[in-house]
């Protein structure tokens, strides 16, 4: 996949995030990872990543970037809490036209395909186990991408999802969408 989104930056502000991350990111193509060595606090991390994509939108290489967010820590824990690792004096290129096409289109096939694997499979523990997967991604769809967008849903074949879940065991469906609402299975199944 990393290949395809035209080797990108990992941008990865979240606690601990370097560890045995960094290489594998950077080894599927990605051009540089920056992730965190410990713990980082809330603040610092919001005002990091702002700090970061603003040098680095406005034409900083993403070593000077970098070096630019660092000075940012609210607290001393959170010096010298980030790491980079990659191509540091690679620039993020400004798009022509602002396009989330490559973003939509490779949600919406991860979707229908694990779609449609929950639907087919015979196997209990796959549908159980895909049933949060699809729903987290089609939360993601209908969180990200507006109404016209989301016409491309409309492949989904919502009466054989809604018997899956309906043939499940009460018991496997509540462990299945622990963790999402299941308003959200139902919302999945009734796209307007």
């Amino acid at each position: 996949m990393l290949a395809d989104l035209g080797r990108p930056l990992i941008f990865n502000n979240t606690c601990s995030s370097s560890h045995e991350l960094a290489p594998i990111f950077v080894s599927a193509g990605a051009r540089a990872y920056l992730g965190t060595l410990w713990d980082v606090g809330n603040t610092t991390a919001v005002q990091a990543a702002k700090m970061f994509y603003r040098k680095a939108m406005n034409g900083q290489n993403l070593l000077a970037a970098f070096h630019e967010m660092t000075k940012l820590s609210t607290r001393s824990k959170d010096d010298d809490v980030y790491i980079l690792w990659g191509l540091h004096f690679s620039t993020l290129r400004r798009p022509t036209e602002r396009s989330d096409n490559a973003i939509f289109g490779a949600l919406l096939h991860s979707f229908l395909m694990w779609l449609h694997k929950v639907t087919t499979t015979s196997d209990p523990v796959i549908r159980r186990n895909g049933i949060p997967i699809v729903a987290f991604l089609y939360k993601q769809l209908v969180l990200t991408f507006g109404p016209e967008r989301l016409a491309e849903l409309e492949k989904i074949d919502r009466e054989a999802m809604r018997k899956m879940i309906e043939s499940l065991p009460s018991d496997e469906t509540e462990n299945a969408t622990r963790g999402y609402d299941n308003i959200l299975i139902s919302e999945t199944l009734r796209i307007e």
